[in-house]
């Protein structure tokens, strides 16, 4: 495991140093967007769609098309199944 470790001369150097802070999602959709994106491993041109479904639809809507494609998709593309079955709840 390799670290980029500077030399500091002083304590001061090192808080002068900036720090990198990750910005919040500004919404909560947004989050629960990574949310789906991490657990199901969406390929990096799907995510628009992600957002976007999980903007147009209610948190709980998403959260059991989640819970519903792990429990039934057990191999291949996960977020293929996630987005047949948002299509699903989307017809009734």
């Amino acid at each position: 495991m390799t670290r980029d470790v500077r030399q500091f001369t002083t304590i001061g150097d090192l808080i002068k140093q900036p720090r990198k802070t990750i910005k919040p999602p500004a919404y909560p959709w947004q989050q629960l967007a990574l949310e789906v994106i991490e657990r199901l491993r969406v390929p990096n041109f799907k995510r628009s769609a992600i957002f976007k479904v999980c903007q147009q639809f209610p948190e709980s809507t998403i959260r059991q098309a989640l819970i519903d494609t792990q429990e039934l998709c057990e191999g291949g593309n996960r977020w293929q199944y996630f987005f047949k079955i948002l299509s699903n709840y989307h017809k009734k």
